[in-house]
């Protein structure tokens, strides 16, 4: 249907996924039971002989989870955002070196390498992983990155000190770290760029809400155009609206940069909700032209299953593979994507010749 506002006593109304004005001659789709209006773009992708035939049955996913306990075909629980939790646990691979209670060190000869083996995609590689202290983890991440051949690896929550964690015990051969220590309870950035990575770091005018850390690097590979890699931290106990105005100040700066754009962390937005914070934040990164890679839960403990770490990218064609797997003793899995090492186009050259004939 089509959306008419001719009246003169009309209010104006807003689509609850985008939060925009619903303009007259635009397409909808209204709610038969809350009998609330939508984009048509916004809940969902439609071709035109699919929207005729929808007619006044159709319901929005809040009133169809409202009315509807579904069940798991093979076990019988409950289903909670489409997810089964107790098959879901049971069908997360979890070989010994993940479920391991004191975690390998490097230099011991027992621990199986093939572990920490990837088999990644021909490209460049960027991962994230929130470790919940790095220090107890640092053996498992160190042989994670002398196997793989990764551009940039951010961990997260590193929970490291200046005043007591040493800056050369956290190095690894042939990366270069940055850290951003933690300053309060928790929090603390620590990036590895590969030693033939050329960064710099990019300073913001504006401040952060408490335990929220947002870091960005120019990243630039010999015969590739500038990168901008942006990680994200932002602790459950910081407002959402605080951090979606922070994401938006930080978006906003970069513009300024026509690059190409990877945003990855642990944003504490659990994407398998359908709440009005997730369709914000879907409304949001699509004003940017962002796309999310990750579709499957990153932390799954025994009660809950959620979807926080999630990588978004500008150019989503040139990304050839992710991976999302658990990963040492860590309570969120690892995250990674691979992208295609697309040379860069190189200006006209130019040839001057000079001829020795003889006029005649």
């Amino acid at each position: 249907m089509i959306y008419s506002s001719t009246a003169p006593n009309h209010q104006k109304r807003s689509c609850p996924v985008c939060d925009q004005e619903i303009l007259p001659r635009k397409h909808i789709l209204q709610c038969s039971s809350c009998k609330q209006i939508f984009h048509r773009t916004c809940v969902g992708r439609f071709t035109p002989a699919a929207y005729q035939q929808i007619g006044c049955n159709w319901k929005c996913i809040a009133c169809i989870e409202a009315n509807t306990t579904k069940k798991c075909s093979t076990c019988d629980a409950s289903i909670h955002n489409n997810l089964c939790l107790s098959c879901l646990t049971e069908s997360i691979p979890t070989p010994e070196y993940f479920t391991s209670s004191s975690p390998p060190l490097a230099s011991d000869k027992e621990v199986n390498a093939e572990n920490y083996d990837l088999n990644l995609e021909k490209g460049i590689s960027f991962n994230h992983l929130n470790a919940n202290s790095i220090r107890n983890k640092f053996d498992e991440i160190s042989m994670l990155l002398r196997l793989n051949t990764f551009t940039a690896f951010v961990c997260t929550e590193s929970k490291l000190e200046l005043a007591r964690n040493s800056v050369e015990t956290f190095k690894i051969d042939t990366y270069t770290s940055v850290r951003h220590d933690r300053i309060r309870e928790g929090g603390g950035t620590i990036f590895y760029f590969k030693n033939n990575v050329t960064f710099s770091k990019i300073e913001f005018s504006f401040s952060l809400p408490d335990d929220c850390e947002i870091h960005a690097y120019i990243i630039k590979i010999k015969h590739i155009r500038p990168i901008i890699l942006v990680s994200v931290y932002n602790s459950s106990s910081v407002r959402k609206t605080d951090f979606l105005n922070a994401l938006e100040r930080t978006l906003a700066s970069l513009r300024d940069f026509d690059y190409e754009k990877i945003i990855l962390g642990d944003f504490n937005f659990n994407l398998l909700d359908k709440d009005s914070f997730t369709h914000s934040l879907f409304s949001f990164y699509k004003q940017f032209n962002l796309w999310q890679l990750i579709d499957s839960p990153t932390r799954v403990t025994e009660k809950s299953a959620t979807l926080i770490d999630h990588i978004y990218v500008t150019n989503k064609p040139y990304f050839i593979s992710f991976i999302n797997t658990p990963f040492a003793s860590s309570d969120h899995n690892l995250i990674c994507c691979t992208r295609k090492k697309l040379r860069a186009k190189t200006g006209y050259g130019f040839i001057n010749t000079r001829s020795f004939k003889k006029p005649r």
